[in-house]
């Protein structure tokens, strides 16, 4: 899959079943992803609030693409996001080597983001479109899915902070969790898998 290939496909074709998923099923979803474990009750609420219809909420569902799994050390090298049609999606020159295994999971490799812009550049962008989708919706809320949010929120707060960047607070759905949930019968819960 090239960049952000997985994202866009999870963000045009499948979130309307998964909020439905996720409300017969009553997932947490956790807010403000900070940390590697997700434990604490405090962090998390029943979605949608009550009194609000899920489907009339503006998400953002994102992939990101990295140099490894480790926020402290590892680089985004792309990212990838849908927003009812409008996508954004941009490679990261990561100021690293991009690993061969890294390379062997998405398919970036290190000539394809040698000319690209910087997170510091493409981060700046990246936040002020999610932002603006929730405005052009005509709401300031923010809802990030992803699939597996936990990783995608940890190095897109981490690479930002790196770059003096400050992401918008969100709420963060994790389409991994709700499939888990939902099709617990699968061999694995990988994006690929789940979208078969």
């Amino acid at each position: 899959a090239r960049i952000g290939d997985a994202g866009v496909a999870i963000g045009t074709r499948t979130p309307p079943p998964l909020w439905r998923i996720a409300r017969q099923t009553q997932v947490l979803i956790l807010r403000n992803v900070r940390r590697a474990r997700l434990r604490a009750p405090a962090d998390a609420r029943r979605f949608p609030p009550s009194g609000v219809s899920a489907a009339a909420m503006p998400y953002v569902v994102c992939d990101v693409e990295t140099t490894g799994l480790s926020p402290e050390y590892h680089r985004i090298v792309s990212v990838a996001a849908s927003c009812g049609g409008d996508v954004f999606s941009e490679l990261v020159n990561p100021r690293t080597s991009i690993p061969a295994a890294s390379t062997a999971i998405h398919g970036i490799r290190n000539e394809d983001v040698r000319d690209a812009p910087a997170w510091d550049d493409v981060g700046r962008r990246f936040w002020a479109w999610v932002r603006d989708r929730a405005l052009q919706r005509g709401d300031t809320r923010i809802v990030l899915v992803a699939h597996n949010i936990s990783f995608d929120a940890r190095m897109l707060r981490a690479e930002s902070a790196r770059h003096a960047i400050e992401p918008p607070d969100f709420v963060a759905v994790d389409t991994l969790r709700i499939a888990k949930a939902a099709l617990p019968a699968l061999p694995n819960h990988k994006q690929a898998t789940v979208y078969e």
